[in-house]
């Protein structure tokens, strides 16, 4: 057995070897192309190769890239369609030896921002990146092994994008709704539905395992799916209503303000209303957002979400132990939340804080240094009176983005988190509160006392945010915050 094996052996290290001579014997070299009549439509079907399009500076077609004798490409120009597709002549020696060199492996594709009116762009292995850019027809991307990025592209009637393996991820010029949206996505996540019909032009997107992020830019506007109920908040602002109210009995002498929003209604019912523009540290409301980003993302899955406790023992004797979501978010476990943020990262994030309008959208104290009340960097972050901030106002729109009729968040999610964040005791069985408290000090003196959440009823979703500052005299606690809240919604739900 053992002679009938050696031959074998040697026969395939010496095939490698002929491989690796018959490679450096060819090399690739680089070659440009430029066609001498006017193009309208471009075709890259190419394969092992990067595709990376840039705009030209003399509004014509250039195209650069590598060949040799074993791989090259058929460029060709007929009624205005450029076609470039790849082409090999080799044995089976040749794939041997593996893909060309890095060098090879790249296509760079000049084109005028004018003039064109298809673009189509395949490859497989490597990525596909596009600058802004806008065509009177569509664009096709595909990309079996690789990434496809890109900038604002502005399409004319349809954008197809499909990846196998990668990731899609850019910007497209109009609104939400200028878009019916065909989504296909297996193994991986994406922020848009799975199907919406109306719109003008056609967004067709289909991904095997990869993420799909996709946002939209109208013309003063950067928002993503998630944020269409803000846009659409935008165009109607004139039929907005905000409702000065005395709700002052319920704080009685408090330093404080109250913000309700009816969206159905499309009413804001506030009180001290200069306070309710404040911006402030959102302190433990905030764990709604980290919980909820974790689980759309599948960093959280609450069946098994136990994390062990370090030994360390902290003020609060609920901390101390092995602690799971449900109970971590009920006890406003801060060491349990800041692990979980640091899982879901800086750039998560900040894409989820953008994407939700919250307030701010600053996280650069990620470790929450600027806090002047701990420094034990387990109790601290960017969201304990830091540098994130956010006004009570914001928290009722944060609130409907999530909860909302255009919510953009799984079903799944949001019945975990409603489930966290449920009141027991309303006292009433015609509606259901879901809230989270949040408080914060600055030298052991509370500044900040939060309650945020939404009702929800046969009638629709009522949000509401209840604030609490220093008050000289008085004990401030988000507990109090919460009472307050409580009383309120139940109060306005009967009126």
């Amino acid at each position: 057995m053992k002679k009938r094996i050696l031959p074998i052996v040697l026969l395939v290290l010496g095939s490698f070897a002929l491989a690796g001579c018959s490679n450096s014997s060819d090399p690739f070299e680089k070659k440009s192309y430029t066609p001498d009549t006017l193009v309208s439509e471009i075709t890259l079907d190419v394969r092992d190769r990067k595709i990376e399009v840039s705009l030209s500076d003399d509004e014509q077609v250039h195209i650069q890239y590598s060949e040799n004798s074993k791989e090259y490409f058929d460029i060709s120009v007929s009624g205005g369609i450029l076609t470039m597709a790849s082409a090999r002549d080799k044995d089976w020696m040749d794939y041997i030896g593996g893909k060309s060199s890095v060098k090879g492996r790249k296509i760079l594709l000049q084109i005028p921002d004018i003039f064109l009116d298809t673009l189509t762009l395949s490859t497989t292995n490597e990525d596909i990146s596009l600058p802004a850019l806008a065509v009177a027809g569509s664009i096709r991307m595909c990309s079996n092994g690789g990434n496809i990025t890109f900038e604002n592209l502005d399409v004319g009637n349809a954008l197809y994008l499909t990846v196998k393996n990668g990731d899609i991820s850019g910007t497209v010029i109009g609104s939400y709704d200028d878009f019916a949206i065909q989504s296909e996505v297996k193994k991986g996540k994406s922020n848009l539905p799975d199907n919406k019909d109306d719109g003008e032009k056609t967004l067709n997107v289909s991904s095997n395992n990869g993420e799909v992020n996709i946002k939209f830019e109208t013309k003063n506007n950067n928002y993503s799916t998630k944020d269409k109920i803000s846009v659409e908040n935008e165009e109607k602002q004139e039929t907005v209503e905000i409702v000065e109210v005395d709700w002052s009995e319920y704080f009685n002498g408090l330093n404080g303000t109250a913000v309700i929003y009816d969206a159905a209604n499309r009413q804001y019912a506030i009180y001290n209303d200069e306070l309710a523009a404040i911006r402030r540290s959102p302190c433990s409301t905030f764990k709604i957002i980290s919980s909820l980003t974790a689980l759309e993302h599948g960093i959280l899955e609450p069946e098994d979400s136990t994390r062990i406790w370090n030994g360390e023992v902290f003020w609060n004797e609920d901390w101390n132990k092995d602690i799971d979501f449900s109970e971590a978010f009920h006890t406003s476990c801060v060491w349990y939340f800041r692990q979980l943020i640091d899982d879901i990262g800086k750039e998560m994030m900040q894409e989820e804080l953008e994407n939700l309008q919250y307030g701010n959208c600053d996280i650069s104290d990620w470790e929450g240094r600027l806090n002047t009340n701990n420094n034990n960097r387990a109790l601290t972050g960017f969201w304990v009176e830091s540098s994130l901030m956010i006004s009570p106002k914001e928290q009722t729109e944060v609130m409907e983005r999530i909860f909302g009729e255009h919510s953009e968040y799984s079903e799944k999610t949001q019945t975990e988190l409603k489930r966290v964040m449920l009141v027991s005791e309303p006292g009433r069985a015609d509606i259901s509160i879901y809230g989270k408290t949040g408080m914060g000090k600055a030298n052991g003196i509370v500044v900040d006392a939060w309650y945020t959440g939404f009702m929800e009823s046969t009638t629709g979703n009522i949000y509401f945010c209840v604030r609490l500052g220093t008050t000289e005299g008085m004990n401030v606690s988000s507990t109090l915050a919460r009472e307050i809240a409580i009383k309120i919604v139940s109060n306005y739900y009967v009126k």
